[in-house]
């Protein structure tokens, strides 16, 4: 699918909500999902998306302290 044009983002290891989490569980499923698929797509990965579209303030900067652009 990336070969033909399809771009994957991160959205957490386990999906889960990452405001009912603690905030190193939220930076491991950050993270986590960023390394995972750029190593098994060999893709820079520069979108996430909240699961259940839950976030805060803070999380939005992790997200952005890990890489992500959008």
């Amino acid at each position: 699918m990336v070969k033909e044009g399809i771009s994957f983002g991160g959205h957490g290891v386990e999906h889960l909500l990452l405001t009912h989490v603690s905030i190193d569980e939220a930076d491991r499923e950050i993270d986590g999902a960023k390394r995972g698929i750029e190593f098994h797509l060999a893709t820079p990965v520069s979108s996430f998306s909240f699961p259940n579209g839950y976030w805060t303030p803070e999380l939005v900067q992790r997200v952005k302290a890990a890489g992500y652009r959008l």
